[in-house]
């Protein structure tokens, strides 16, 4: 390693190009890597011709960066000349590899050999040794330990990584889905793969709130770059693609850094994903996910109503910050429409009450022709009839004694029981009129049946 050449910067650039070129060796089964900081080349000054705290920073710059990029901390090789006189003391907190050439392993150096540091674990002791098999001198090493003890202390230990690092360990995804992902490491990249049907269009994004751009590629089965992008994207996208199939079969997303790191979701969707008529809609799903490809688009779902059921119906915000929702009949009359205004969370909502069996259709448009996505929310829940002040599901006498028991009172607001449906605070006659204007609605509650007890009959004696 140089730790000087044109100035102070070059740490990062050093770091960065190492990295890159270790990048298939930092996994299980290898040691961490190792700096050297010995000698400069011919042109540049050697580390002992350098300030301690120059020097001693442009090494913690070089690790910070290091790790940055893989998550892994290198060892730092030194001689103790250097060790004693190159550093400021806040170098020991990395790991030393200290050259001390006493040409005998079983005589390590004392005294003060590791300078600054506070010890070391792994000391080269001679450059002259000779192994079976290799030709001249090689370097002979001793670490004070066990083979296991080397392995736990000095082995790679990779960051954890949620979707692999290339095609053959790519993560399965679906049409349309929002995967999360988190690029743990400036290096690290995140693998998708998918099945595409020829001759569909297709769109796929990365959208994030912890980074501000990322590299988003597409591949063919066979490994082959078919597009790249860097963004910035459409809507809430960093990056997005669009593709049109020339072929059915199996492709592969690749999301990379472009110099954060952070979480994320990559979408993949077809590019109209829904139908834009209520003859072409979607099923609606207790969660259902979307795109408004263009400022134009309009997303239709379908669902099933039963009567007597409250369907409570969300747009959520995941990309378009205005959504609209419209509840239509079968005959496309709307019974009921909303728009939103909340970041971050729910942008129109629609709460139904189904009279009878029926077939619905949600559509899902932009207020101000925005594209992005979002989800679709349907909860199906028991609706409290009007005036069914007891909760039997059926509207009559009982809730008639309970507006009348209560009558001309001031009651607590809300209170069904307290006999005030208008929801007031006082028992009167628009309580009366929505108890019998919804007379007889709902189901009777069956009646209970009555049964003789059976006991000891006494008989007449002969």
């Amino acid at each position: 390693m140089t730790p000087w050449t044109d100035g102070y910067n070059d740490a990062v650039d050093e770091a960065t190009q190492f990295a890159t070129l270790l990048q298939p060796y930092l996994t299980t089964g290898y040691l961490r890597p190792v700096i050297d900081i010995e000698a400069g080349p011919p042109h540049s000054p050697t580390p002992l011709e350098l300030d301690n705290t120059v020097l001693t920073n442009w090494v913690h710059e070089y690790m910070s960066t290091f790790v940055s990029l893989t998550g892994i901390e290198p060892l730092i090789y030194t001689n103790t000349n250097h060790a004693l006189n190159a550093f400021d003391s806040s170098i020991a907190q990395y790991d030393l590899w200290l050259a001390n050439w006493t040409n005998d392993p079983n005589s390590p150096p004392t005294g003060n050999a590791d300078g600054v540091w506070n010890g070391y674990d792994l000391w080269q002791y001679s450059s002259t040794t000779s192994v079976p098999g290799i030709s001249g001198n090689v370097d002979g090493d001793v670490y004070f330990g066990s083979l296991a003890q080397l392995i736990a202390d000095y082995g790679i230990v990779p960051p954890p990584d949620d979707h692999g690092d290339d095609r053959p360990n790519a993560t399965a995804v679906g049409l349309p889905s929002a995967t999360a992902g988190d690029l743990e490491t400036l290096l690290d990249t995140d693998w998708f793969e998918l099945t595409l049907v020829n001759g569909e269009d297709y769109t796929f994004g990365v959208a994030s709130t912890e980074m501000s751009g990322v590299e988003l590629s597409l591949y063919s089965e066979s490994g082959t770059l078919i597009d790249s992008s860097t963004g910035p994207g459409s809507g809430a996208f960093l990056a997005d693609l669009t593709y049109s199939a020339l072929a059915g079969g199996t492709y592969y997303l690749e999301v990379k850094s472009t110099g954060e790191n952070g979480s994320y979701l990559v979408i993949a969707q077809e590019t109209d994903d829904h139908g834009d008529t209520i003859g072409t809609a979607s099923e609606l799903a207790a969660f259902s996910m979307g795109g408004l490809q263009t400022g134009t688009d309009a997303d239709y779902f379908h669902f099933t109503a039963t009567a007597g059921m409250q369907y409570d119906i969300k747009a959520l915000d995941f990309g378009i910050a205005d959504a609209t929702l419209t509840l239509y009949d079968a005959g496309g009359g709307v019974i009921d429409t909303d728009s939103g205004a909340n970041p971050g969370g729910t942008h129109a909502q629609i709460v139904w009450t189904a009279g009878a069996n029926a077939e619905m259709y949600v559509a899902v448009t932009s207020q101000s022709s925005a594209i992005g996505d979002y989800i679709v929310s349907l909860t199906e829940s028991s609706a409290q009839l009007a005036g069914d002040l007891d909760g039997d599901g059926f509207v009559g006498i009982n809730d008639l004694n309970v507006v009348l028991s209560n009558w001309n009172q001031n009651v607590t607001s809300g209170d069904l029981l307290s006999g005030d449906p208008s929801d007031d605070g006082f028992v009167g006659i628009d309580d009366l009129n929505i108890v019998l204007g919804n007379w007889n609605a709902g189901t009777p509650p069956v009646a209970e049946e009555r049964v003789q007890p059976v006991g000891k009959h006494r008989g007449v004696g002969a």
